[in-house]
């Protein structure tokens, strides 16, 4: 269950997750969360006692450890039950972690699509195996995992529940059949299990998936050699080159930075520093001294944040300019149906074109390139939501086929494989 939050934290990086000083002296804890450097402390703060900011704690359950992790006695998760159980898990941990609030869950719950045909289908035909009891595990490790998406490691393991059996060369349907790599599917079904692709390799074109040590860049198409572990160079003036776990550390200022970890909960946090770990915290920035401290997310009303993961749950910040050094105020997202004209919707929902929330436009419907199509595209000439690309028809991205596979030998949308 790591994919959909890394997407976010992804996005979050390229922000400014901030925290701002101040708070008086040592609290009950021993050292002040709000001033671990001003006052020689270490910034580990395991106290009870707000700051004079009357911010609580930094290390309250379950962020510093929580309830003890445990896959005995749980009920095996068949495929058939796979589906309800993840959106479960997921809805669980986001709104733990603050990420939702109600709105946002009723908007993800209502436009939830899972289908696991394709998995039951391999697993029928020999073609892939399923381990219920760790799929069980699986699920219970992501709502019991109180590192909040900032720990690659935590539920790998446990989320190795379906192998392939089929070796690469071999004929397959999907990729989950497949041993050691991916069912490239070009002209005609069915694919070919195939080696994974190394960096360097096209890819955004045709079904190339790129190796573990790589991903897809969105803007080269070419898989990008994956971001750097603790300790290796980075560049800083991008604020890339290092794993989502880390932040690229550049004292000097001159653009040449190393992978350094994120400050966590009741740490110090400046514009080098400026994400916090997300273990259910962000840094509380301030202009004026360049400096913050990691905090749990600011609720409704609250008048420091400078963007929306500031924020908790369905909040998010309005008003705030980085540049002109203005803080905006945590303000409640649009639900379904209400004006979006001047508020953002909740996650999980659109700004539809006659400005109201709700679900993506469908095929006919008006749409504009932010409201996006539910599995179509937006044309931009006609402003209307057209099919996607069917089997043999043109096509210069993935994204344009309904297969989401354009086939990089002929340019045109490869099939399906059923």
């Amino acid at each position: 269950m790591r994919h959909a939050w890394m997407l976010i934290l992804a996005l979050v990086g390229l922000g400014l997750t901030a925290c701002g000083g101040g708070g008086g002296g040592a609290d009950a804890g021993g050292v002040d969360a709000f001033i671990p450097l001003r006052d020689g402390g270490n910034g580990v703060d395991t106290g009870t006692t707000p700051d004079a900011y009357a911010r609580p704690d930094a290390n309250v359950p379950p962020y510093d450890g929580g309830p003890a992790f445990s896959c005995t006695g749980l009920t095996p998760v068949t495929p058939a039950d796979y589906c309800a159980a993840y959106l479960d898990a997921f809805v669980a941990e986001y709104l733990r972690c603050g990420l939702i609030g109600p709105a946002g869950e009723a908007a993800l719950r209502a436009g939830w699509q899972c289908d696991v045909s394709r998995i039951q289908a391999a697993i029928t035909a020999g073609h892939a195996t399923w381990d219920a009891s760790m799929a069980a595990c699986c699920l219970a490790h992501s709502t019991h995992d109180t590192s909040c998406f900032l720990n690659p490691a935590a539920g790998s393991a446990e989320c190795d529940f379906i192998h392939g059996t089929v070796a690469n060369g071999g004929a397959c349907n999907s990729g989950v059949e497949c041993m050691n790599g991916y069912c490239h599917v070009d002209g005609a079904c069915p694919g070919t299990c195939t080696a994974f692709a190394v960096p360097g390799t096209a890819c955004n074109v045709g079904d190339v998936v790129c190796d573990a040590n790589s991903t897809c860049d969105a803007q080269t198409h070419r898989c990008t050699t994956a971001n750097g572990t603790a300790g290796m160079a980075c560049s800083a003036t991008a604020n890339t080159g290092c794993e989502p776990t880390l932040t690229c550390l550049d004292p000097d200022g001159d653009g040449n930075g190393t992978c350094t970890a994120l400050p966590t909960r009741g740490q110090d946090c400046d514009s080098n520093r400026i994400v916090c770990d997300f273990n259910s915290s962000i840094c509380d920035y301030d202009f004026a001294t360049d400096s913050g401290v990691c905090v749990p997310h600011f609720e409704i009303g609250n008048m420091r944040c400078i963007i929306d993961a500031q924020c908790a749950g369905d909040a998010y910040c309005r008003g705030a300019s980085f540049g002109a050094m203005q803080y905006g105020t945590c303000t409640a997202r649009a639900a379904r149906g209400a004006s979006c004209a001047t508020d953002k919707c909740v996650d999980g929902l659109v700004c539809r074109p006659d400005r109201t929330c709700g679900d993506p436009p469908t095929l006919g419907q008006a749409c504009t390139p932010a409201s996006g199509c539910a599995d179509a595209l937006c044309s931009t000439g006609s402003g209307t939501c057209v099919a996607l690309h069917a089997p043999g028809e043109p096509c210069s991205l993935n994204n344009q086929c309904a297969s989401g596979n354009c086939s990089v030998a002929s340019h045109t949308c490869a099939p399906e494989c059923p």
